[in-house]
């Protein structure tokens, strides 16, 4: 994939989680790292207009270099928190791609300590995410400076997706495509548990055998894992097709994972 196509996935990432409420207004970012010594990172520039209208002119090429990234002078303006993507990138060689999210769900959760849960048998990405393994990083302050990234870094180990108490989260994958599938994925598992919490109700969690057969853990997981093969390309096909519905004035709500 070249670096114009990497690029457009990161412009198009930025709009789909804004689309979803995963990144607010003009706050979060995403990054690639097409290369071993360069990243692509949202930016701001003085025109800037929030995430939902990213351009690919404000996903910058930046120079990667032993755990930090340097820019243009004359540039848009690297984000303050740009250690979280470089500190990812320095520790964790098979990640090629960052997201940084202050979500709602996974705020509320975070901040009241509760355990966001698998919820449906049939949504694929949601549950693949949380049994991996969702670790906590325990404080709310800024990341902006490497020692604190180095934090993050330690508590998000050999997983893919971090919840940062009180902050946001932190979402990785192999491609742009997979860690904005994650992010989505999360958050939406975040948002339904939340509710399910504040209802009053009794929580009945899914058995063994039930997240079994649809995480491709038992022999009749085959079928389910098969499918999440495909989940990816399919997700982003439609991610991409919303946009596209937006821009054309055809849009519906899509903020996934409220009723």
């Amino acid at each position: 994939m070249s670096d114009e196509q990497v690029r457009d996935d990161v412009r198009d990432a930025c709009r789909i989680l804004a689309l979803f409420g995963v990144l607010n207004d003009v706050v979060g970012h995403v990054s690639a790292r097409p290369s071993d010594d360069e990243v692509l990172l949202r930016c701001r520039t003085p025109d800037e207009e929030g995430l939902l209208f990213t351009r690919s002119s404000q996903v910058a090429s930046l120079a990667f270099k032993e755990g930090r990234v340097y820019g243009d002078q004359n540039g848009p303006t690297i984000p303050i928190e740009w250690p979280i993507h470089a500190a990812i990138y320095e520790a964790r060689p098979d990640i090629g791609a960052v997201v940084h999210a202050h979500p709602p769900g996974a705020l509320m959760c975070g901040l009241a300590g509760v355990e966001v849960l698998p919820m449906r048998v049939y949504d694929y990405a949601p549950i693949r995410v949380i049994l991996e393994g969702v670790p906590t990083y325990p404080s709310a302050a800024m990341i902006d400076r490497p020692e604190r990234a180095e934090g993050l870094v330690a508590a998000l180990g050999d997983k893919h997706v971090c919840l940062m108490r009180g902050h946001g989260i932190v979402a990785t994958g192999a491609t742009v495509r997979e860690a904005t599938i994650r992010a989505i994925a999360y958050e939406s598992a975040a948002r339904m548990t939340w509710r399910l919490a504040n209802s009053g109700r009794e929580i009945i969690h899914l058995s063994a055998e039930e997240i079994g057969d649809s995480s491709g853990s038992s022999s009749q997981g085959d079928t389910a894992a098969a499918v999440h093969d495909g989940w990816a390309d399919w997700s982003w096909r439609y991610y991409r097709r919303l946009l596209a519905e937006r821009d054309a004035g055809r849009m519906v709500p899509v903020e996934k994972g409220w009723p």
